[in-house]
């Protein structure tokens, strides 16, 4: 497409100057950005390098024209933008400010004057020329026209910022809070305003703030994925907001690297599990939404996301519909929703049973909690495994669970269609199990193993036994 130049993922307009009207311009060549990405539609960029290519036109012609050419309006207005543009000055940038404190509008007076007598001295021309009766050039013309644009009031406005991004962005997309995976992006817009506050929208700042942003979420030790994550729909907003209103500023993903920090995943041991296990079911000073959270992932490998998402309909206990005489419960794949894998409870049925009855909503079967984000219930459950070791997290429980079922030799099924694991070597498709098996007799399997990886919770004769292997 003719003059159409790309660096980068930026689209520009480029032409050479006439020959002629190189020492009167002062340049070879007049470059101008389209404020347009690459992949930008065809149609769209032939239009702006239309624009922008009439503007220079009436630039060259006011500059090799003589006095006896009139411009018109419109001429005069094309051209006087080419000329903005040519010296950096936008449209109501040298407009009084009616915000800011004294110095601030002193200095914007100051840099005005500076401007003025070094950009647009040709005023001083065409009003002396005006009074001696001489037309003026359609160049000073022009120049004086600039000046009218770049002082126009109305034409100034206050530079875009991070905040009117996203709310347009909320706008155009309907964000509600009520839907989790809506929720999410929600929680990810207001932690990065907490960290980096509301900031003009420019290119040096979407950058920064995303360094700011990722170094403040990996001093908490969250993984360099998970961030990334988190940033794409306030990228997604800007990017929006961008294009719009074809804004000059480039969005650039920042890449956070992972720092090298060795250490070995905590677990917590049978004793710990133990002692957690008596606090949570008799310490009612706890909150019930924790205790009933505690209660679940210590018995299992269900982890903060799960239970966020855990509804009343699949937790399948007595007097569920389909409860077969085995309490379980149906852990979704939150991404594909088809697929799922069946949890046996073992232990703590009943008090599992009246707490739901205490924190549950129509929908989710911790409540409010559920509405929280995975980071806050992940803090609040960690309050509580305090008391039984000051290094467990709420990931020690996982990985205690994981840890008794080598210990009781579970077979790697069992750790792949329950607990969700993925580092076996024997199963082709690791992770959750596409349209698990949940007849009662798979059930009643599951909740035979569940038994024993859990027997130090669990209160019969049978499941205390240790094998003969382990002893």
């Amino acid at each position: 497409m003719k003059y159409l130049r790309k660096h980068h993922n930026q689209l520009y307009y480029e032409r050479a100057v006439p020959t002629k009207l190189k020492a009167a311009i002062g340049k070879n060549h007049v470059k101008q950005k389209l404020g347009l990405t690459v992949g930008a539609a065809d149609s769209l960029v032939a239009a702006r390098i239309a624009e922008i290519d009439e503007q220079y036109q009436a630039w060259f012609r006011t500059v090799a024209s003589d006095n006896s050419y009139k411009l018109s309006q419109d001429e005069k207005r094309i051209a006087a933008l080419a000329y903005l543009n040519e010296v950096g000055v936008a449209v109501g940038q040298l407009a009084p400010i009616t915000h800011g404190t004294y110095s601030e509008k002193d200095a914007h007076r100051e840099y005005v004057d500076y401007q003025r007598d070094n950009l647009f001295g040709a005023i001083y021309n065409v009003a002396y020329q005006r009074e001696t009766g001489v037309e003026p050039s359609p160049k000073d013309y022009v120049i004086e026209y600039a000046w009218h644009l770049a002082t126009e009031p109305e034409a100034l406005q206050a530079p875009a910022t991070f905040e009117d991004a996203w709310q347009f962005y909320s706008a155009q997309k309907k964000l509600d809070r009520t839907i989790r995976s809506q929720r999410k992006a929600i929680q990810f817009w207001e932690r990065f305003e907490a960290v980096v506050g509301n900031q003009p929208l420019t290119s040096k700042n979407i950058y920064e703030s995303q360094r700011k942003y990722a170094d403040s979420q990996l001093d908490k030790e969250v993984q360099p994925q998970s961030i990334e994550r988190s940033l794409n729909p306030i990228l997604s907003a800007f990017r929006m907001y961008v294009d719009e209103h074809q804004l000059d500023v480039s969005v650039t993903r920042y890449k956070p690297k992972q720092r090298v920090v060795i250490s070995e995943r905590q677990v917590i041991t049978e004793p710990q599990l133990k002692k957690l296990w008596e606090l949570v079911c008799n310490d009612a000073s706890i909150r019930s939404d924790v205790r009933l959270a505690l209660l679940l992932m210590a018995q299992s490998s269900v982890i903060n996301s799960e239970l966020q998402r855990l509804k009343l309909t699949d937790l399948i206990t007595e007097g569920h519909p389909e409860y077969e005489g085995v309490s379980w419960l149906r852990v979704l794949d939150g991404k594909s929703k088809d697929r799922k894998r069946p949890v046996p409870l073992v232990a703590g049925i009943n008090l599992i049973n009246e707490l739901v009855g205490k924190v549950s909503d129509e929908v989710y079967v911790l409540g409010k909690l559920a509405y929280q984000s995975e980071s806050s219930i992940s803090s609040q459950v960690s309050k509580v495994l305090k008391y039984i070791a000051p290094d467990l997290t709420a990931y020690s429980l996982r990985h205690g669970w994981l840890n008794r079922c080598y210990v009781e030799g579970a077979p790697e099924s069992f750790q792949d269609r329950v607990g969700g694991w993925t580092e076996g070597s024997k199963s082709k498709k690791r992770g959750y199990a596409k349209m698990a098996d949940t007849t009662i007799d798979r059930l009643r399997e599951y909740e035979r193993i569940q038994r024993r990886v859990n027997r130090v919770l669990v209160a019969d004769r049978e499941d205390n036994v240790v094998h003969l292997n382990q002893a």
